[in-house]
């Protein structure tokens, strides 16, 4: 969606003297060679030019006229990143600069594209509320309306309406209200929004508008029937009504379940939406926003939320929505035995515990193994069900040892381990902490113990792990792994930044890989009504960033990266799946 840029009405400015630069006339000289370089689009030569007039000058006439030019530049040229820093930086020197509109548009739209719909529309209300020129604000309106139609945010526009004072904002996001209730097919709660303007914000410019929708939804010429574009639900702990970091995981996740949803609807013919709710990780709000989605009839999965607690809230909500839910990170072992609707794109304690024991038998070929796990921590399920699958492979459990996380007193366990070195192919240590990790190492070390470890990710936690010697194999388990020096992925990190002005991180990946599994598997189902998404889902598999991912018969990622530490550094080996 492209905003609509006001060009700049250059005024003439009398000449005075100018202190601390060069004089006027040059200042003035200089602005007109830039802007006639800006308009046959000699940008670098232009540039160089308002540089010029900014940062070798004191303030003067044209300064903000050419941070304005600069920022057009950069936009030009597709420096989203640089145009954002130089506008903001406008914003902060100049708040009372007659371009302060212009520049909150620009800002507002680097903002959109890089799909910040919320930091976009704040600006856009800002200018909105303080316009004077009616055509700017009608295209503007124009703009925040098809935002919030297009992702279908109410909860947002809540949001918004209760951090204005303003009555003319008011009045326009109540409009907005409505008419997103009508698309959602919420008729009813349309009519009592709609009144609820008509009442309070006679003299506003949506009072008409709100009349005549008012009187089309009690003459019954509005369907109740919602949008029909089909939609997914995502349901992330974003905390947008507060600072709090723990946002910071909802929000990166965010990121890579849009950018997936824009990567499928620019090549498919039917396109998805979705509707984005703030989870707070609060149950109360889970069962606020279940009881919206209830209404939606155009709603065919749910994305998150992120918790296992979150998912728990969620399940405990959703008895009466079959639909499919996806969680991309949980990892609790019994969610998905408590909804038959549910999966987990992030692999169980268990499925851990069973693909490692899978790796280690088959493809390592060791069949007589150790177990030293914690006894208060994860560590111990993924243990437990290692040695479940392993034994019933064929394989021996020679001796299994817990100990009590973040304790130093190992040695009578590691003890018991070099008495029975000589009948070991090697021990299976998981971990949920890395000084765990680092207190068995330097045990085993003073026991002078050699052994093949295999273990789960959290080994990649352990400080210094490189600095011990009798560590002569480990091989791990793990949910994430990327090769950052492959093609494909530079070229899917160099599209991310460009949209979103960050790279893309582990938060991401979990997004995007789920999302694009659910997208692609969903459409499936809504090509061909009569297959279930149980049934499609059998045999849908996607080759991830972080993991690949296909579900097992318990709706469970069977897939885990298997990575080696090796020469001081960690390798991916296989993308090993579990077989059932």
């Amino acid at each position: 969606m492209k905003l609509i840029i006001i060009f700049l009405f250059l005024f003439t400015v009398p000449f005075y003297a100018q202190d601390g630069g060069a004089s006027v006339d040059r200042i003035n000289s200089e602005f007109s060679l830039a802007v006639n370089l800006f308009e046959t689009k000699s940008y670098d030569d232009a540039l160089q030019m308002f540089n010029w007039i900014v940062n070798e000058n004191s303030y003067n006439s044209k300064t903000t006229a050419s941070y304005i030019f600069i920022s057009k530049i950069f936009l030009n040229q597709n420096k989203q990143r640089l145009a954002e820093n130089s506008l903001k930086d406008f914003l902060s020197k100049f708040p009372q600069s007659k371009f302060i509109e212009e520049a909150k548009t620009m800002l507002a739209d680097i903002y959109l594209k890089q799909k910040e719909e919320e930091k976009s529309v704040a600006l856009l209300i800002e200018v909105i509320d303080s316009t004077k020129d009616n055509e700017r604000a009608a295209s503007l309106k124009e703009i925040v309306m098809n935002i919030f139609l297009n992702h279908q945010n109410k909860q947002s526009i809540e949001k918004f309406i209760e951090s204005n004072q303003s009555k003319k904002i008011r009045a326009f996001l109540f409009f907005v209200k409505a008419n997103l209730e009508i698309k959602l097919g919420q008729n009813e709660t349309a009519k009592n929004t709609l009144k609820y303007i008509i009442e309070n914000f006679g003299v506003s410019d949506e009072f008409q508008k709100a009349n005549q929708l008012h009187k089309k939804l009690l003459d019954g010429r509005i369907s109740d029937k919602a949008t029909e574009e089909p939609v997914v639900a995502v349901l992330l702990p974003l905390f947008l009504n507060s600072n709090a970091k723990e946002g910071n995981i909802g929000r990166e996740i965010l990121s890579g379940v849009k950018f997936a949803v824009d990567e499928f609807n620019r090549v498919s013919n039917r396109k998805i939406g979705i509707v984005i709710r703030d989870t707070e990780r609060s149950e109360n709000r889970i069962k606020k926003i279940i009881s919206e989605l209830e209404k939606m009839k155009n709603l065919k999965a749910i994305f998150g939320p992120v918790y296992s607690d979150e998912v728990r809230y969620l399940i405990n909500n959703t008895r009466n929505i079959s639909i499919p839910k996806i969680t991309p990170t949980a990892t609790d072992n019994d969610l998905v035995a408590q909804n038959e609707n549910l999966y987990q794109a992030n692999p169980s304690f268990e499925m851990r515990g069973k693909v490692a024991a899978q790796f280690v038998y088959f493809v390592e070929n060791k069949k007589r193994i150790g177990i030293l796990s914690a006894s208060d921590n994860f560590s111990s399920e993924i243990a437990k069900a290692f040695k479940d699958e392993f034994t019933k492979l064929g394989g021996s459990i020679i001796l299994e040892e817990s100990y009590k996380s973040n304790s130093t007193a190992l040695g009578q366990q590691v003890a018991k381990i070099k008495n029975s070195i000589r009948l070991l192919d090697g021990l299976f240590i998981p971990i949920a902490d890395g000084t765990d990790g680092f207190n068995i190492l330097s045990e085993l070390s003073q026991q002078k113990i050699s052994i093949s470890i295999f273990g789960n990710q959290d080994w990649t936690n352990v400080r210094d792990v490189e600095s011990f010697p009798i560590l002569s194999s480990m091989i791990l388990v793990s949910d994430f792994f990327i090769d950052y020096e492959s093609k494909e992925y530079l070229e899917f990190n160099k599209n991310f930044y460009e949209r979103n002005g960050f790279d893309v991180n582990r938060n991401v990946l979990f997004g995007y890989d789920a999302a694009t599994f659910l997208l692609g598997t969903l459409n499936k189902t809504l090509v061909n009504e009569r297959t279930s998404f149980s049934e499609v889902v059998k045999e849908a598999a996607v080759k991830g960033y972080h993991n690949d991912i296909h579900f097992a018969s318990n709706r469970i990622n069977s897939y885990l990266n298997i990575i080696r530490f090796k020469n001081g550094k960690f390798e991916l080996i296989d993308r090993f799946k579990y077989e059932e």
